[in-house]
């Protein structure tokens, strides 16, 4: 339920309870979940309020280092540009920084002194933690993170990508409250994730991510390098790709691994490597290492099939 102590006091003409959430950075980030909770406050009936006693949420504005971003922000989702921290810290019950990450400890100390006790200071960084707001609990503020496993091509990107987003969220106790209630009001999944291991989560999402893209650029210059039509060679992977990543994201990584590697069809593999001794190390040693964890999801696929001659040849191909 939306009762917070920050909120209160925070009463429209009309009845209910609003929990204004600020903004400071007017990048892809905020101001797609900014769109977001827009979106979704507009769904919420008078009668939905009622029947759960739950108060909505709305945003309160943008502010940004760069005037212009801050107007364009609130002209996207209808909201004020603030030009001060005080402001929008009094108009706001849960600030959201969402900066580039190196920026985020030189904001929290322009806007720390313009806090006041019970209010909720989050960022939405999967790196860094809550530890980058030192000193939030002795001046009484809530501090958190809240990180959507999601990619932002713009800030006009389609919202789909966030309903569909799960979320992690860290900071104290009462934070990670207000953070899950959102959360579920919003119809989002999410887990609350250590300080400690941030790092890890987020190069796990690098992983899946960032990292797949450098994969596809990989497989598309080796598709160049046959002597297709640049044309032809430029599209010709892509059905491929998006099936596979379906078949990924329905039936896990397990049940949709397929090619060489799973059938165990070492000379195909040999073949392989002895083609790209013509290529880049890094693309060699990515091909390398890749099966070699392909080997390991393959062993889990068919138990107690002897695999030692393939991971031998993967191990001794650069040697």
């Amino acid at each position: 339920m939306f009762v917070y102590e920050a909120a209160r006091e925070c009463e429209l003409s009309t009845g209910p309870r609003f929990l204004r959430i600020g903004f400071i950075g007017a990048g892809k980030a905020g101001v797609c979940f900014g769109r977001y909770l827009v979106e979704s406050a507009a769904k919420i009936t008078p009668e939905e309020i009622e029947a759960t006693q739950g108060a909505p949420f709305t945003v309160s504005g943008y502010l940004s280092r760069n005037p212009a971003s801050a107007s364009a922000a609130a002209l996207a989702t209808g909201k004020p540009a603030f030009s001060e921290y005080s402001a929008l810290a009094a108009a706001s019950d849960l600030i959201l920084v969402t900066t580039p990450d190196d920026r985020i400890a030189d904001v929290w100390e322009i806007l720390r002194p313009q806090l006041r006790s019970g209010l909720f200071v989050g960022h939405m960084s999967g790196s860094f933690s809550s530890e980058v707001f030192a000193g939030a609990a002795e001046a009484g503020v809530h501090a958190g993170s809240m990180h959507p496993l999601a990619s932002f091509a713009s800030r006009e990107a389609d919202l789909r990508v966030l309903r569909a987003a799960c979320f992690t969220i860290e900071g104290d106790a009462v934070f990670l409250e207000m953070a899950g209630a959102l959360l579920t009001k919003l119809g989002n999944s999410f887990a609350p994730v250590a300080a400690r291991e941030k790092a890890l989560y987020h190069a796990a999402g690098a992983t899946v991510s960032n990292l797949v893209v450098a994969i596809a650029q990989m497989g598309a210059e080796l598709f160049r390098s046959c002597g297709l039509p640049e044309d032809f060679a430029e599209h010709c992977w892509r059905p491929l790709f998006l099936e596979n990543a379906k078949n990924i994201a329905s039936l896990g990584p397990v049940a949709s691994l397929t090619g060489p590697v799973e059938r165990g069809d070492i000379g195909v593999i040999r073949e392989h490597l002895a083609v790209l001794r013509g290529a880049p190390e890094e693309v060699r040693e990515a091909y390398r290492s890749l099966s070699l964890i392909a080997a390991e999801i393959a062993r889990e696929r068919h138990p107690g099939r002897d695999d030692s001659e393939l991971v031998a040849l993967l191990q001794e191909a650069d040697q």
